[in-house]
């Protein structure tokens, strides 16, 4: 018997009929009490990237309990993760939010909203660590998400 590879995913209030590569979920760490959910490129694991992003969220008043982390391995997670976790705001950094039939406008640093949750696509950690413009791109829609 073959196995059905086809899931439902609610946006925008219609149902998308998409095949379902998602074998293997990442890993969320933190403990999401503010309903944030962070993506990264797997390419910013590394202690600059790190520290940068740990500034960044502390300027927010954001701490490690309040939010998810996942590295994204296959930008078709990202959708599914929203689906199941259902977060107010998502920060994804150089990963798109996008499956087979759905894509977010790559929009770099500006709000924007999937289903009920306020988004924000950056540009990856690493390539904003040099990019002072990048930064202060990100900083301004980080203070309308956050309302600093």
């Amino acid at each position: 018997m073959e196995k059905d590879t086809t899931q439902i995913l609610s946006i925008y209030n219609e149902t998308l009929f998409v095949d379902n590569i998602l074998d293997q979920m990442p890993e969320l760490l933190g403990k999401f009490e503010k309903k944030i959910l962070i993506f990264k490129n797997p390419k910013d694991e590394n202690n600059e990237c790190e520290t940068m992003l740990n500034n960044m969220l502390k300027a927010c008043g954001i701490g490690a309990d309040d939010c998810y982390m996942a590295i994204i391995q296959q930008q078709e997670q990202t959708l599914e993760l929203i689906k199941r976790i259902n977060p107010e705001i998502i920060l994804s950094f150089g990963i798109y939010i996008a499956n087979e039939v759905f894509k977010l406008p790559p929009k770099i640093n500006v709000v924007q909203k999937i289903n009920n949750a306020d988004v924000i696509i950056a540009m990856p950690l690493h390539t904003m660590l040099n990019d002072a413009a990048a930064k202060k791109s990100l900083w301004e829609s980080l203070k309308k998400i956050f309302k600093i």
